[in-house]
């Protein structure tokens, strides 16, 4: 069970010895390999992969929420990343939506692209979240737990609910999310919603 805020943020998970933390700066090499890991683009140089990093992960794990999933290995498996308010994340992001758009204009254009379609839920669903886990420690039950852990954390930040774009095509992401509570808006089945309560 996870405590109130700033106290330890962990649970066995199952048979294997896996656990649900908060983020420590000792693990962000291990979240941003899982991120380029699970990524579906295709990388010709590092500037590919800074430019995902820039997107998807750094500004997540530098100034936002992010549990992660670890083994008995002290090895990251997935995590779950989340800005808890919009508004708040596209300042602290934007340092790093400079840095995408020296890398990559067409990824920059996606940042900026998802940030308007997340803001008309704006401030009934502020927070918004990635979750990757590598696929040999999917199953299990292990991503519901990161999506109750973080439900747990949001709800005692009074954060009043959460959207996530997803890409209709991939099924067992959608599944998932609708487990999970979430519901997909009417007008753009991509964009899926959850009320904390």
């Amino acid at each position: 069970m996870i405590k109130g805020k700033g106290k330890e943020l962990a649970m066995v998970l199952l048979k294997e010895k896996m656990e649900i933390i908060k983020y420590e700066l000792k693990y962000k090499q291990q979240v941003q390999n899982v991120c380029i890991s699970q990524s579906t683009s295709r990388y010709k140089d590092d500037n590919a992969k800074k430019a995902t990093l820039a997107l998807y992960c750094d500004p997540y794990i530098d100034k936002e929420i992010c549990l992660i999933l670890k083994n008995d290995l002290d090895e990251v498996c997935g995590y779950i990343l989340c800005a808890k308010d919009l508004k708040a994340y596209e300042k602290n992001a934007y340092p790093y939506y400079l840095t995408l758009k020296e890398l990559d204009e067409v990824k920059a254009e996606r940042f900026s692209n998802a940030n308007r379609e997340l803001e008309r839920f704006y401030p009934e669903y502020p927070a918004h979240i990635h979750i990757d886990i590598l696929e040999e420690y999917t199953g299990n039950g292990v991503g519901s737990k990161l999506m109750q852990a973080l439900f747990e954390v949001l709800k005692e930040e009074k954060v009043p609910g959460i959207c996530v774009l997803v890409d209709t095509n991939n099924k067992r992401a959608v599944r998932f999310y609708e487990k999970m509570g979430f519901k997909a808006f009417e007008e753009n089945p991509g964009i899926m919603l959850c009320k904390l309560d």
